[in-house]
């Protein structure tokens, strides 16, 4: 981004910054504008009349649709035996304002926001509506800029951990149902070994070996040691589970 911006009332880095966080979400905008847009809340406006830019709640708007469209397509291609009752709790437990707040403070959202004086000294970055609806609005922007598909992408690179942690409460992970069969065939828990780390932060890879009666059985892949577990276990349930069909489930 090249366009040079500042905030009126708060010690913050030139536009430029806001490469860090098109770098987190692996985008670059072709229109840098609806990016500023989409961070800008109304209290920046109503006391900044000279800015040509307006709020972001129209975007708001639009990207709570996005976001709800985006996550219903990934939970429906990655569950694809899931009863809808299941699927709409994993959606509305995803998609409530504390979750959605709790994404933006992973991307660290709350550095780029533009907030009117009174509503910056007040804490407002930090609060779970402003933070939720700032990030709904972000998803609109990239939806604008690229596409559904490429909005599609960032949806599940930042919603990952989330993903993983609610689905494990609402559905019977790989690992649940592994340990039981386990149990069952050799009175013994399977173990996890980490095997490879690759590279580090947002690139990190993990390479976990899965170990039954001492030797090695499987091995998985994944942006977490979670996840890793997970597609270890996935694969053994191929050998071992009657129902191995309905947790052939891709965790990335």
């Amino acid at each position: 981004m090249k366009i040079h911006l500042y905030y009126k009332y708060q010690h913050i880095r030139p536009i430029k910054h806001y490469s860090c966080l098109e770098n987190i979400l692996k985008v670059q905008f072709e229109d840098p504008l609806l990016l500023i847009n989409a961070l800008t809340h109304s209290t920046y406006v109503s006391e900044n009349s000279d800015v040509s830019i307006g709020d972001n709640e129209r975007l708001e708007f639009l990207g709570d649709a996005v976001l709800d469209a985006g996550i219903s397509n990934i939970i429906f291609k990655k569950y694809p035996n899931v009863k809808e009752g299941i699927l709409t709790q994993i959606r509305a437990k995803i998609v409530k304002g504390t979750s959605l707040a709790s994404v933006a403070k992973r991307i660290n959202l709350a550095d780029y926001l533009l907030l009117g004086k009174g509503e910056y000294k007040s804490g407002g970055k930090y609060k779970t509506s402003i933070l939720s609806n700032a990030l709904e609005a972000v998803l609109a922007a990239i939806f604008i800029d690229k596409g559904f598909e490429a909005t599609q992408n960032i949806i599940f690179n930042i919603f990952e951990e989330d993903f993983i942690k609610i689905t494990e409460t609402t559905i019977k992970d790989p690992k649940s149902k592994l340990q039981e069969i386990v149990q069952s065939k050799f009175n013994q828990l399977p173990e996890y070994k980490l095997t490879n780390k690759y590279g580090e932060g947002n690139s990190s890879l993990f390479t976990t070996a899965l170990i039954i009666d001492g030797k090695e059985y499987t091995r998985g892949t994944g942006k977490s040691k979670l996840i890793s577990e997970m597609k270890a276990a996935n694969k053994a349930l191929y050998y071992l589970s009657e129902d191995a069909e309905y947790y052939n489930c891709s965790f990335e």
